[in-house]
């Protein structure tokens, strides 16, 4: 019979519990990144598709409200601004990239 010293019993426990928080800690991840794939797609679905929900869809909230755009500055006020200013009922990306001086080539 092996004897094994409290000390080495105390690690051995502690393995144990350090794999299963490890465990834990990776189905929260997982279970957090499939929760905010849910919230794009239903964020799309009432948005119906549009500019603005894409343009949401893609970016990232932050703290106080506003939406950066893949790391980017938020740009989201400017497009409801043009959208707003076109007092249109559709404005296409072309529109917005014409608006906020890009060239479409």
């Amino acid at each position: 019979m092996v004897y094994i010293s409290d000390n080495e019993a105390a690690f051995e426990q502690r393995l144990e519990e350090m794999a299963r928080e490890k465990k834990e800690f990776e189905t929260k991840l997982i279970t957090d990144k499939i929760k905010a794939l849910e919230n794009k797609v239903k964020l799309l679905e009432k948005t119906n598709n549009t500019l603005r929900g894409i343009i949401l869809a893609q970016s990232v909230e932050l703290p106080n409200g506003t939406f950066n755009l893949l790391g980017g500055e938020d740009i989201m006020p400017e497009i409801i601004a043009i959208c707003q200013a076109r007092k249109k009922s559709r404005t296409t990306i072309q529109h917005i990239i014409d608006e906020m001086g890009g060239k479409n080539k």
